[in-house]
Order: C-alpha cells, then structure tokens, then sequence
C-alpha cells in the first residue's frame, strides 16, 4: 500500500482526533481530549512527509505544486470560517475586545498565530473564550513545520541514502522532544505555543512515512497489535490525562506514538483498528475533521461571550450539531468544488484568489484597528461611563510603585527592594507575596506612614512563600529562596506580612489559568488532592525557619469574572443591561472556606504566627461591590484590587499593624 492509496482508516483516526478535541472544548467528555491535536500532528507528518518524498524520488516535486496542493486542502475551509467569525466579530465584540480580534485576524492569516497567542499568554492572560481565533494556534505551527520541511526533504535526498536520510530525521526529532521537555519546565506557553517543542509530534508521522512500513507488511500479527496497542494508548490519553500538570510533557509521547502504530497497523489491509476506523460514519467524520476543528471554536465563543457562565450542556450540544451541520456544507459546497479543481482550476488563478482573499482579511484587520474597534457601535452610555471611570485601563486604577512589585530575585539575592512607608525609618517589617499582595500594598504602606515605620515590599508575580515547594514539572521555586534569602541577610525585619492567592496556593486552581499541581519532597503522586498538604507543609516550614519574628498571615480578596471591570463592561455591551457589579458575600464566604483553616490551623500551632481578616471587610451583610457608591472599581480585575480597593482597607490595616508592632519580638542582641 502506497501513499497515494486512501487510506479509510486514516480518516477514522481524524474523526478520533477531532471528537476528542471538540468534546473536550465543549465540557462535553474526555479531561485529556487536548491531545487530540497531537494525533492530527502526527497525522499530518505522515501523508505530507511521505508524499514530498514520494514526489522526490519521482523527481516530480516543486515547491509551486506543493504549495498549490496545501492552499486547496486549507484555505478554502478556513476563509470563510474567518469571514463568518469576522462579521460576527464586528457585530458583537467590545471594541477593544475587537481589536484584539483584529491583531489575531492578521497572525491567523500569516499563520503566525501560535506566536500572537503566545504573546498574550501568561499570568494575566485573559479567558480563552473572549478569542475567537485561539484554536488557530495548532494549524500555524503545522504549516511552520511546512515551510521547512520541503526544503530539509530535498537537501536529505540529494546529500544521504534512504539510511542515512531515516537518521538524519530521526535526530533532528529527537532533539525536538528534549527540547520540549527542556523547555516545558521553564515555559510552560513556549512549550505548548511553538513549533521547535512540537515539530517531533509532526517530525514523527513524517519519519513513520520516511521508513516505508515493509517492516509492517510481513507480519500481519505484528499489524493488529500495533493498531490495538495504538488505539488503546490513545484511548488511555483521552480519558486519563487532564490539564493539572504541563504540557505536552513525556506523557505527549503516549498519543503521539499510539497515533504513529495506528498508522502502521493500519498499512496492513482489513486488521481489525482498520476495518473499524473505515466504517462509514467514521471515515465520513474524518474527511470533515478539518471544518469541524475550525467551525467548532468560534462558535463556542459566539454563544459565551459578553457572560460569566461557561457553556452548559444543552448549549454544548447544539455548539456539536450546529459544527457538524456547517462542516459538511463547508466539505459540499467550498472544499470539494475547489479541490477538485471545479474552482480555480489553473494554479495562476488559486494563487491570485488565495492573495486576494489573504488581503481582504488583512484589511478588515487593519480597518478594525486603525478605527479602535469602532466604540460608537455601543450605547453612549457605556462609552460614557468607561471614559469617565477608565474602566477599561487596567494600569490608570494601579498604584503609583508599581515598580516595586517588579523586583527580580536577582535584585533581592544583592539586596535591593523598595522600601515604603514612613519617609527616613529604617524598615521594620516585609511584605511578601504574589499581585494580590502588591495590589494591596498602598493600603499596607500608607498604615505604615501613619504609624511612622517602613517595610520591604518583597512581592514578585505568582509568589507565595511556601518554601521547598514547587509546581510539578520544574524545579522552580518562583523567587522563593531568594527571598528568604534576603530575610536572613536582614535581622532586623522583625515582621513578616503575608497575603497572596491563598484559594489558588492551596487548590492548585483559579477562575482564569491552567490547574497547577504543587509538589514538595513529600509528594506522593496524588496530583492536585496533594496541594492542601504540600501548602500547609510549605507553612510550617516558614513558621520554624522564623521563630524568632512574627508572621502576620493576612487573607485574601474575594474573587470571580463578576469584579473583573472589563468583565463589566463586555457584559454590559453585549446585553445592553447594566449587570449586577460584583458577587453575593456567599460567594466570597465559600472561596475563603477554601484557605482560612489552614491560615487559622498555623496560627494555632505556632507562637510566632498570627492570622488576621481584612479583606473580608470589601463586602456588607450581602453583596461583594465592583464599585463603590461614587462609581470608582475597587476592584482592577476579577481578583486584583484598584488603587481605590486598596485606600479603603488602610484604617484596618493600620490596627493590624499597629498590633504586630506591639508583638513584635526584640532584635537578638
């Protein structure tokens, strides 16, 4: 069997690939279905590996007709999914929301788009489904990887034999999965994001096709096990794995593998994976993957944009039937025609269509930015009202040393921090923690002022001083041992304040970013059940290393996209109703449920620490405000205090301070 044979059962690993993904994105089933998209990488490494060298070999190949050949299986499907999603975009999308929009329009076009959303990634990042476009990410670092490869095909054919070109490949794929786990523990967006850490995902299709499978053909058992023992390691992926630990990790080589001796399996006519994934419904399922894996994003996006609630069930079905519905048509009426050479039949004209198509989208990208994203579609109201209270600029409601939250653990290990407070006092007392601590920290400093001492503010993102605990899969402890470095070089801080993400810390969860699963020497294998105790673990720890100072443990604010002010804002352009700004007290009291024992539990057990509420005070007997009565956020997003949230804390802050003032343990002589 050759690579220009059909290959039905290659179609029905499309449709495994593809239902997982969808599934998985519309909260449907599957916790790993992810890797779906690592089961299309290798896939596509297969037939487009194998047919450039096929094409070589012939000495039939050119670039022009490679490129031919990919602008007709892609760009058909995916410009008019970008015209629907565009025009959709114009009609419902906050201006700046839209502008954002526009900026990965351009990248999706130039199929740099894992490069754009790679950008936007981080501690920050927004909510995937305000990004129409996000999914684009997979289809730009495949054709990346295509841009290469022809070229490095050739140079293989032309410098080495069939041996030597096989080990070539598998070298430079092998240098790609180390790379991926190399960077996975430093980056965990670069590793997911770029092409150098998933080209072996692709570069092992590709060196599948590069070997042949003659050694496959003789050994008719040695076929059906491949397809069992590939389709059950796939299967394992899609029901077991989950997002709580990095990725793609090792554990990526599970479905990139098992999809690599599905294909093998399956060269060997009628094995039993074979003759299963050709049945009709599945193969039929596979030659719509590709629209369905556009079409299915944006429409998840269309019906959750502009609200708080994910998508519920009844919802997520209809996102499933009405993708499958546009799929086939997209198939019927825009692929085939086109592919089959119905449309556009000479190269000139495909080429000429596909620039126009190209430009036309880069122009609504460049008129949509170059306008702003058109605010004047909205009620003047709401563009009153975000003009005068700034509510879409995050940076306007910060407070005015934000450079202090930037300190590096370099700066701390040579000794340089701000110090605040009290103008000429010498600094008595740290403030450690993560944004929520600096977000805080005018309230924190200006008690400070007002009782006549200074402090360190020791705050970098994402640190909780929970020391000899890291996230899995690095080594890192996030800036930790730098600071207690500097605690040490610095007897004469007496008090430690703490706040920070406590519900997150101790969880390994949040309303905005990936689960993080913490792990210390004492880790057990239990992923995130492990959390509450590495982070009480982490406590004591801290509590022992300073029995001579005092640990002020201070909680933390309540939290959720309803006190996000562009949450706000988005909500309120979409539905034209002002919402309800902000959370029930309820809310709030079952995310404190989360952490406070475990505050009040070290508090109990060690002299040198005390627990002490504060930010339980930005709510009434009710309700959790996202503005005070004079109309100014409290709150900058969904879990950071404005400037103004923070001034209204300083008289309670000042009692708890003035109280570790007074407990404060001497200085050793």
């Amino acid at each position: 069997m050759t690579l220009s044979t059909y290959r039905p059962d290659i179609d029905g690993l499309r449709a495994v690939a593809v239902a997982a993904v969808v599934l998985f994105h519309c909260n449907l089933a599957f916790s790993g279905g992810f890797v779906g998209v690592d089961v299309f990488y290798v896939i596509s490494g297969y037939l487009i590996v194998g047919l450039i060298g096929a094409d070589i070999a012939k000495g039939t190949f050119t670039y022009r007709g490679f490129y031919e050949r990919r602008i007709r299986r892609l760009y058909p499907a995916m410009f008019l999914v970008l015209a629907v999603t565009s025009l959709w975009a114009v009609t419902q999308m906050l201006w700046v929301d839209l502008q954002a929009y526009a900026r990965s329009l351009m990248a999706t076009v130039f199929y740099l788009s894992n490069i754009q959303f790679y950008s936007e990634s981080g501690y920050f990042t927004e909510e995937a489904t305000i990004k129409p476009l996000l999914h684009t990410w997979s289809l730009a670092v495949e054709e990346q990887f295509y841009l290469l490869v022809p070229a490095l095909m050739v140079v293989l054919h032309r410098r080495f034999g069939a041996g030597w070109r096989v080990a070539v490949f598998a070298l430079l794929v092998a240098l790609s999965f180390l790379l991926c786990l190399v960077v996975i523990g430093r980056d965990r967006a670069a590793a997911f994001y770029m092409l150098p850490t998933r080209a072996w995902e692709l570069g092992t299709g590709g060196l599948l096709a590069m070997t042949g499978l003659a050694w496959v053909a003789r050994r008719r058992w040695l076929a059906e096990a491949l397809g069992v023992g590939g389709l059950l390691a796939i299967g394992y992926a899609v029901v077991r794995f989950d997002g709580n630990v990095p990725f793609p990790d090792a554990r990526a080589a599970l479905p990139v593998i098992g999809a690599a001796m599905v294909i093998a399996g399956g060269s060997v006519p009628q094995t039993v994976v074979a003759r299963l994934l050709s049945l009709p419904p599945a193969a039929y399922l596979g030659r719509i993957s590709y629209p369905l894996y556009l079409w299915h994003w944006p429409l998840i996006v269309m019906v959750v944009y502009g609200r708080h609630d994910p998508l519920g069930r009844q919802e997520a079905y209809g996102v499933v039937a009405a993708s499958l519905v546009l799929s086939a048509l997209t198939l019927h009426l825009v692929e085939r025609p086109i592919r089959a050479r119905q449309w556009l039949p000479r190269p000139a004209g495909l080429f000429r269509g596909a620039a126009v198509a190209s430009g036309l989208a880069l122009g609504v990208a460049a008129v949509l930015l170059v306008s702003q994203g058109f605010p004047g579609r909205h009620d003047p109201a709401l563009v009153a009202l975000v003009q005068e209270q700034h509510l879409l600029d995050k940076e306007f409601w910060n407070h005015d040393q934000r450079q202090c939250h930037q300190v590096s653990p370099r700066n701390l290990a040579n000794g340089k921090a701000c110090i605040r407070g009290a103008t000429g006092a010498e600094p008595v007392f740290a403030l450690v923690g993560d944004s929520h601590a600096d977000a805080a920290s005018p309230g924190i400093f200006a008690a400070a002022e007002q009782l006549g001492v200074a402090g360190w503010q020791l705050t970098m993102p994402g640190l909780i001083l929970t020391p000899g605990r890291h996230p899995m899969g690095t080594r890192s402890e996030g800036g930790i041992p730098e600071v207690l470095g500097f605690l040490d070089q610095n007897p004469e801080v007496r008090i430690i304040v703490i706040t920070g993400w406590w519900a997150r810390a101790i969880t390994g969860k949040s309303y905005r970013d990936s689960p993080t699963i913490f792990v210390d020497e004492e880790y057990r294998g239990t992923g995130l059940a492990d959390n509450p105790r590495s982070f009480s673990a982490a406590l004591e720890r801290l509590a022992a290393r300073y029995p001579d100072r005092l640990i002020v443990l201070l909680d933390d604010v309540p939290f959720g996209r309803r006190l996000d002010m562009k949450g706000f804002v988005r909500a309120y352009a979409v539905t034209g109703v002002r919402p309800e700004p902000g959370i029930p007290r309820g809310e709030a009291t079952g995310q404190r449920r989360i952490y406070v024992p475990a505050l009040e539990d070290v508090d109990a057990r060690f002299a040198n620490v005390i627990f002490r509420p504060v930010f339980n005070s930005l709510c009434d007997q009710d309700f959790c405000p996202l503005f005070t009565p004079s109309g100014q956020p409290i709150f900058r997003d969904g879990d950071h205090l404005s400037r103004v949230g923070a001034a209204l804390l300083s008289g309670r802050l000042t009692a708890i301070l003035d109280e570790a003032l007074r407990l404060m343990p001497p200085a050793a002589p």
